[in-house]
């Protein structure tokens, strides 16, 4: 990974937790296009109904997770800026 800064890198983190899930998310709508086409059982497509399933948690966990990143890089910004501005 390139030299840059501390929020720079979980920036570049996150983005590549997200490409993941996206690749997932490409993967199981092959899966339901695949499972439409050849007429596959119930089985199947519970199966893939339980993975989108932990791919919702999954999300969910990265979009706290974002959030929470932002906040806390607003607030050390915030602090920053005061700081600078002291006499």
């Amino acid at each position: 990974m390139a030299k840059g800064t501390k929020g720079d890198k979980a920036r570049a983190l996150f983005e590549e937790g997200w490409l993941d899930i996206d690749a997932k998310i490409r993967r199981l709508k092959q899966d339901l296009e695949l499972a439409d086409r050849k007429g596959l059982g119930e089985g199947t497509l519970r199966a893939i109904g339980k993975q989108l399933i932990e791919l919702k948690k999954e999300v969910s966990r990265w979009e706290r997770r974002w959030l929470e990143f932002e906040r806390k890089h607003h607030c050390l910004k915030e602090s920053l800026n005061k700081d600078d501005r002291m006499p």
